[in-house]
């Protein structure tokens, strides 16, 4: 499709461009300036008075100008969507910008994938008010496209063909900001995409990364709040927040699977008579608008989900049990000791009768979901370890956690869907230490004290110890009383999230007893049931000298690990890591993942963390500075392509191809003085040379420059560096 004079702009600037684009032969429809949604609604059956499936929405979309005229003096700031595939002539690619933390940069990703396939031709475009791009591509119908993203699935890269639909120029966002046009001239001239892209799109999709699981968003429910006379209430009340708020932290991928589950999930309870249904169907809505899933499939497909999920739902209403038992835990006999048969005092076992209970199937759909509270670190009712070596940063990583979760805001990267109530208890500094770094990390967030009053809980080992075991001549028990109290604690302040620093001066029980480690975590599980919180030790681990820290590095028993539903491990930088980054002082910088499975993701996909000195400003009077605290702060590894164009690329092969370039770093004719030259780099500084280094190595292992044999000037056989042939 061919069309090259520009859309003119008159009175009615909306209007006249859905007129002209219809007019070029582009079915438009009205979109909401809010969430994007398509505004035209189904069809109606006149003898049912039932929405027909299938006929609103894109399924509009329309070249007819008193439709159109209509559509936009009924909505006259709606935005101008055209569906996109065979009738419109055209498919596209949207390069996005990430929306939050650890979402791909499509544009960042677009730009490494033209260095490797090669560049994209001149075509259509548009600038997205998000900062992504819309670049549009001749319709082929003998390679259809679709919306599928294929090999370009997590790469921040959306696909938009049959069945799919963009929002068009001069379109304005409820917020004020437009969709542009990016070249005036020539402006609807469509190119043929590559091939090398037509083939990833319609390859396999990529499997989910390491470093994308992690930095997944999972839901954080309201906690259950039971009162005497409104426990269906509450229990209803609960299960509708949580599904909404696993489904609007849901990531591209499984939105849909994701928003078909809450629907089965909620029909259940509106089955029952608990949920209005129409609430259900509104807040359901409303998430999916709030993830994004409206805005790429449209309202009629979302609603088609929610239908799907209603139907088999409401055939299944749920039976709600009585679970004030939670809020009630077991007490202790006469002699200290509970009936699950744990010591107290070394008070003699009580002796249980051992039954089989018989398993009733139950509907999955029915099932409570896994309730994690922070990233995939903490899990309600489970109990996890983070193990890290001396000096690192790990009480000041688990103070910035704590000061996340208390406030919900997302200061490391992970956001809390709702602010947490959490109990930090340092068992070896004292109160005052712990001061330190909670007001260090709260002036450079600068929290207000609001934001963490009534949600933080702070105590010191010095002041207060806490040990639920001991050891004895006969073996080692739980100090039942200390963890009753404890347990009765958590529930009358609410308290969600339980950290313990260190483990080991919980309990006073030898480190390398394999029972009576094993003892002690199940303990923690056990508390972390009966208060219905995350528990979350923090352990040391042995002597490393220089090597990984995995779960195995755990001082003491590995039970106590094995026990832990999840492990995540801390690592300082090392010294090779730092040149690779090009950093200074590689000891304020550490990483950490979940290593229960003992799968290490790549150093660079790792959770990376910095440590910033902040001042207190408590010095005495007449001295210039306080107390310095360290401060953790997130820290991305260093893309060593960004900024890097194919412009640039090209360039620095030039640049290789004019001289004679070593292979040898030593060497004054080291091909990557040509790199730095042509990008103005200095290589005296650590974070340039390793920038160098990264593209040379990134270039050789795709073939653009090769290593040959050669002489130099005199005549002796070296190692160069050349433009490979086909790039020249």
């Amino acid at each position: 499709m061919q069309m090259n004079a520009p859309v003119s702009g008159l009175a009615d600037p909306l209007l006249t461009a859905a007129l002209d684009y219809a007019r070029r032969g582009f079915p438009v429809f009205p979109c909401n300036p809010h969430t994007k949604a398509p505004l035209p609604k189904k069809d109606v059956d006149p003898d049912t008075g039932e929405e027909i499936p299938n006929t609103g929405g894109l399924r509009k979309a329309t070249t007819d100008p008193r439709q159109i005229q209509e559509w936009w003096t009924a909505w006259p700031n709606a935005m101008i969507g055209v569906a996109a595939g065979q009738r419109a002539g055209f498919w596209a690619i949207d390069p996005d910008a990430p929306k939050a933390p650890g979402d791909p940069d499509g544009r960042q990703e677009l730009a490494h994938l033209q260095i490797k396939h090669g560049k994209l031709p001149p075509t259509h475009s548009h600038l997205t008010p998000g900062g992504g791009k819309h670049i549009l591509f001749r319709w082929r119908a003998n390679r259809p496209i679709g919306n599928r993203e294929g090999a370009l699935k997590k790469k921040g890269i959306n696909v938009r063909g049959e069945g799919g639909y963009l929002i068009f120029p001069p379109s304005k966002a409820s917020n004020g900001k437009a969709y542009e046009i990016e070249e005036a001239l020539d402006c609807f001239s469509f190119a043929e995409a590559p091939d090398w892209l037509y083939e990833m799109i319609l390859a396999k999709p990529e499997g989910p990364k390491i470093s994308e699981l992690a930095m997944a968003k999972v839901r954080a429910p309201e906690r259950q709040r039971i009162s005497s006379g409104s426990h269906r209430e509450a229990y209803a009340e609960a299960a509708l927040r949580g599904e909404i708020d696993k489904l609007r932290g849901e990531l591209r991928g499984s939105r849909n699977v994701e928003l078909n589950n809450s629907a089965v999930s909620l029909a259940t309870l509106v089955a029952s008579g608990d949920l209005d249904e129409q609430r259900v169907v509104n807040e359901l809505l409303a998430a999916c608008a709030s993830n994004g899933l409206m805005q790429d499939d449209g309202y009629a497909s979302c609603i088609a989900t929610i239908k799907s999920g209603f139907s088999y739902g409401l055939q299944h209403p749920r039976q709600i049990e009585d679970r004030r038992e939670y809020l009630h835990p077991p007490r202790m006999d006469h002699a200290g000791a509970q009936e699950s048969g744990r010591y107290s005092d070394g008070a003699a076992q009580v002796a249980r009768k051992i039954t089989a209970t018989p398993y009733v199937r139950v509907d999955p759909a029915t099932i409570e979901p896994r309730d994690w509270l922070y990233g995939t670190l903490l899990i309600r009712k489970f109990v996890t370890a983070t193990v890290a070596p001396g000096g690192v940063g790990k009480s000041s990583l688990v103070t910035a956690e704590t000061l996340s979760m208390v406030s919900a805001k997302g200061l490391l990267g992970i956001a809390p869907k709702r602010r947490l109530k959490s109990w930090l208890w340092n068992l070896e500094d004292p109160l005052i230490e712990t001061q330190r770094k909670i007001e260090a990390a709260a002036l450079h967030y600068g929290l207000k004290p609001s934001e963490t009053d009534g949600y933080l809980f702070v105590n010191s080992g010095r002041d207060t110890p806490l040990v639920i075991a001991k050891a004895t001549r006969n073996g080692a028990f739980i100090v039942v009383p200390v963890v009753d109290n404890l347990v009765e604690e958590c529930v009358a302040n609410g308290i969600d999230v339980l950290t313990v620093d260190p483990f080991v001066s919980s309990h006073e029980v030898p480190e390398n007893d394999n029972t009576s480690q094993d003892m002690i975590v199940k303990e923690w599980g056990r508390v972390a049931d009966r208060a219905n919180i995350a528990v979350h030790l923090v352990d040391h681990t042995h002597k490393m000298r220089g090597v990984e820290v995995t779960t195995d590095a755990a001082r003491g028993a590995k039970a106590k690990t094995d026990a832990c539903r999840v492990v995540r491990t801390v690592n300082r930088m090392t010294e090779e890591e730092a040149a690779k980054a090009g950093v200074d002082n590689y000891r304020v910088y550490f990483r950490t993942y979940n290593d229960k499975a003992n799968l290490a993701p790549p150093v660079e996909n790792s959770d990376w963390f910095k440590l910033e000195s902040v001042d207190l400003g408590n010095a005495p009077s007449g001295l210039q500075y306080g107390d310095s605290v360290g401060v953790v702060v997130p820290w991305q590894w260093p893309d060593h392509m960004e900024g890097v164009t194919g412009s640039l690329v090209d360039q620095v092969f030039d640049k290789i191809k004019s001289g004679k370039w070593r292979q040898d770093s030593q060497s004054p004719q080291w091909v990557g003085h040509a790199v730095a030259q042509v990008m103005g780099l200095d290589l005296e500084k650590n974070s340039h040379r390793a920038q160098v280094v990264s593209l040379l190595k990134t270039w050789k292992a795709a073939g653009s420059i090769v290593v040959v044999d050669g002489k130099d000037d005199k005549r002796v056989t070296r190692k160069f560096v050349e433009v490979a042939e086909e790039q020249q």
